[in-house]
C-alpha cells in the first residue's frame, strides 16, 4: 500500500498528475492501484476510469506533503471499489452529472470530515449513485456521510450511523430519493437528540429492514422534517429503555407509509412513531409490556393515522397501543382490541380528536381493557361493531 496525491487538477487517468512515495524518494508517472491511499491534495480530481480497492481522502497525509482539501468528481458510469471514502476539510466525493448518469461506489467506510460541510459523498445534481458500504458522520457539524441536496437518487446497501446533535448519517435535503436496502442502523454509544436519517424537505426515503427506536435520549432513527415521504418495509419496535425516543418522527406534514408490524416494548415514555402528518400502516400493531401508558406504537397529535390491520393493547397496566393526544384522527380498518393488562386500550382518544373503527372493537382479557377508550366529552369515537 502506498500514498498517492494529485499534483494538479485534472483526470485520474493522467499518469503525470500523480506523485507517490516519501521524502526522499518521491516519484511521478504512476497511477494509484489496489489498497493505495489516494489524497486529493487540495485539487479537483476527475475520476474518468474505474478503480479497484482504493482509499479516497481529502484529509492531509500522515507521511508526505499532501494537503487537506480538494475533491474527487466521478464521471458517468464509473465504478469505484473503495475500502474507504474519508472526508477531511472538504467533501470527499461529489457527483455533478445529470440524470440518467450514474456511478457505483463499493466502499467499506464512508465518513464525513473534520470541517463544516465536509461530507463523505454529495450528489449535487440529478444523477444516481449506487453505494455498498457503511455510512457515518464526521467530527464537525454539519458533516454528513451522504448528502443528497438536489433531485438525484441514492441507493445504499449497508449500515447507517450518527454521532452528533442534528447531524444524521444521511441527509436528503431536496426533492430526491434515498433508498436504503437492505438497511441496518447502528446507534451511537452516547449523546442525545440524534437523527440517523433525515428527510428535510420534499424528498423520499425508502427503507427496507426492521427499525428499533433508539436507546439514546430524545433521538430518532428516521426524521421526516418537511412535507416529504418515508416508506418503510419491515417491522418497527419501540425502545426498551426510558429515552423519550422514537423510531420515526413525522412532526411536520409529511407522509409515512409502513408495510410491516409494529410492537411496543419495555421502555416507558417512548412511542415507535410520533406524528403530526399522515401515517399509513398495513400490518398488526401490539402495545408494550412496561406497565406504562407511553410505551406503545403510535402517538398522534394533529395528524391522521390510517391502520389496515389489527390494533391490540399491551400486556402491562395502562399499556396502550395507539394514543390520539391532540385534535388528529385515527382510522382503523380492522379489529381494535384491548390487551391483557389493566386499562390496556387498543386505542386511547385522549383529548378532542377523532377515532373511527370501521371494523370491530373488542374488549381484552385485562380489567378495563377496552378496544377504544374516549377520555374526553369533546372527543369523537365511531365504532362500526362492538363485541
Amino acid at each position: 500500500m502506498a500514498d498517492y496525491w494529485a499534483l494538479s487538477a485534472g483526470n485520474w487517468s493522467n499518469v503525470s498528475n500523480w506523485l507517490t512515495g516519501t521524502t526522499p524518494g518521491q516519484r511521478a508517472g504512476e497511477l494509484p492501484g489496489p489498497l493505495d491511499d489516494v489524497y486529493a491534495n487540495n485539487r479537483t480530481v476527475v475520476i474518468d476510469v474505474s478503480s479497484v480497492q482504493i482509499n479516497l481522502m481529502t484529509t492531509a497525509a500522515k507521511v508526505n506533503v499532501a494537503a487537506a482539501g480538494g475533491e474527487f468528481r466521478p464521471n458517468n458510469n464509473v465504478t469505484i471499489r473503495a475500502n474507504s471514502v474519508i472526508a477531511g476539510t472538504t467533501t470527499c466525493v461529489t457527483f455533478v452529472s445529470a440524470s440518467p448518469s450514474f456511478f457505483n461506489i463499493d466502499g467499506g467506510s464512508i465518513r464525513g470530515g473534520s470541517a463544516a460541510n465536509a461530507h463523505g459523498i454529495t450528489n449535487s445534481s440529478t444523477g444516481s449513485i449506487f453505494i455498498t458500504g457503511n455510512v457515518g458522520t464526521g467530527s464537525a457539524n454539519p458533516t454528513y456521510g451522504i448528502l443528497n441536496p438536489s433531485s438525484g437518487r441514492i441507493f445504499l446497501s449497508g449500515s447507517v450511523t450518527t454521532s452528533n446533535l442534528n447531524m444524521p448519517g444521511i441527509l436528503n435535503g431536496g426533492s430526491g430519493t434515498v433508498t436504503v436496502q437492505p438497511g441496518r442502523i447502528i446507534e451511537p454509544a452516547a449523546g442525545s437528540n440524534t437523527q440517523t436519517i433525515t428527510n428535510s424537505f420534499i424528498g423520499t426515503i425508502n427503507y427496507v429492514g426492521d427499525l428499533f427506536a433508539p436507546i439514546i435520549q430524545y433521538s430518532t432513527i428516521i426524521s421526516n422534517r418537511g412535507t416529504g415521504t418515508i416508506n418503510v418495509t419491515g417491522n418497527i419496535t419501540n425502545s426498551r429503555v426510558d429515552t423519550s425516543a422514537t423510531a420515526i418522527s413525522n412532526l411536520s406534514t409529511g407522509v409515512v407509509n409502513i408495510i410491516g408490524n409494529m410492537f411496543g416494548d419495555t421502555g416507558p415514555n417512548n412511542y415507535a412513531i410520533e406524528n403530526n402528518g399522515t401515517v399509513n400502516v398495513s400490518g398488526t400493531l401490539i402495545g408494550g409490556y412496561a406497565g406504562n401508558i407511553f410505551d406503545g406504537c403510535i402517538t398522534n397529535g394533529t395528524g391522521t393515522v390510517n391502520i389496515t390491520g389489527s390494533v391490540i393493547g399491551g400486556f402491562g397496566t395502562g399499556d396502550r397501543c395507539i394514543t390520539n393526544n391532540g385534535t388528529g384522527t385515527i382510522n382503523i380498518f380492522g379489529t381494535c382490541s384491548g390487551g391483557q393488562g389493566t386499562n390496556s386500550y387498543g386505542c386511547f382518544n385522549s383529548t378532542t380528536g377523532t377515532v373511527n373503527v370501521f371494523g370491530t372493537s373488542i374488549g381484552g382479557p385485562g380489567s378495563g381493557a377496552h378496544g377504544v377508550y374516549n377520555n374526553s366529552n369533546n372527543g369523537v369515537v365511531y365504532v362500526a361493531r362492538v363485541v
